[in-house]
């Protein structure tokens, strides 16, 4: 109840040189209220239908019983072609780099035209893109606040680039003024990923 119905949406990125697929879920009360900034949830792995809509009731959940803010809530698509490379670091062949180009100046960009937004960006990945929400966060930690990284694995199919800009990130992080979240799940041992 606390949430419209998605919007769908297609925005091409210059810094992707792609179409990115989009979906935008907006709160009820946008339509009210005129002096409310809402934080922005960028959801990734909309392909996964069953995982997504997992958390967009999550979200709604916890909006409808004020344990946390309403947000604007953009999930976004990856296809079997571009899930890896959009999530692996431009210095090791990919484009996990100009993603974060994306959506730090095209799609926030876009975004801050349309709805008043704040300041305030948070990453939700599985598996692979929770790999990138962590990178993300540690590259750009002027932008992002946080992240929740379901299924993270320690970087174990990630590589070392992206795992040390992470530890770097990690070790710095208690000099910053700034406040950051983050989240992190990983499987069971059986699985080795424990």
């Amino acid at each position: 109840y606390s949430y419209e119905k998605p919007i769908a949406i297609s925005l091409y990125s210059e810094a992707l040189r792609d179409t990115v697929q989009l979906e935008i879920t907006l709160p009820t009360e946008l339509k009210e209220q005129t002096n409310t900034a809402y934080p922005i949830i960028y959801l990734l792995d909309r392909q996964l239908s069953s995982n997504y809509q997992y958390n967009l009731s999550t979200i709604e959940y916890l909006s409808t019983l004020q344990w946390m803010p309403n947000a604007i809530v953009v999930g976004i698509t990856f296809s079997r072609k571009n899930r890896n490379s959009w999530t692996n670091p431009n210095a090791t062949g990919g484009k996990a780099d100009d993603l974060i180009l994306f959506l730090e100046k095209e799609l926030n960009a876009e975004l801050k035209k349309k709805y008043p937004v704040s300041d305030f960006n948070l990453l939700i990945g599985h598996s692979r893109t929770a790999i990138f929400s962590s990178y993300a966060l540690s590259k750009r930690p002027d932008f992002f606040n946080g992240a929740i990284a379901n299924s993270v694995s320690n970087f174990d199919f990630g590589d070392k680039y992206q795992q040390n800009q992470f530890e770097d990130f990690l070790s710095k992080i208690g000099s910053n003024a700034h406040k950051y979240y983050y989240y992190f799940s990983v499987g069971e041992k059986s699985y080795g990923d424990l």
